[in-house]
């Protein structure tokens, strides 16, 4: 199949300079709403502060290099970390 020219003059951004404009400026999820209520000193919902814990246990797997073994104590260590951001 052949693809037809385009006549007309090309765009300035292209699709994925426009999403990650998007993503940037806002963003998505639990994990985001929770954010902007931390911004604005209301208390997150349950769910997001399950899914903060469960972001910040999984950056703290991350930086130990992926070493399998701490769950327990990455968990407990996201939690002290989430929780006193709303104290």
């Amino acid at each position: 199949m052949a693809r037809k020219a385009s006549a007309g003059k090309k765009s300035v951004g292209t699709k994925s300079s426009r999403r990650k404009a998007l993503k940037s400026a806002a963003p998505a999820g639990a994990a985001g709403r929770a954010a902007e209520k931390q911004r604005t000193g209301t208390r997150p919902s349950p769910r997001e502060l399950d899914m903060l814990i469960r972001k910040t246990a999984y950056e703290l797997y991350a930086r130990r290099g992926y070493v399998h073994g701490r769950a327990w104590a990455d968990w407990l260590e996201a939690e002290r970390i989430v929780l006193s951001k709303y104290r």
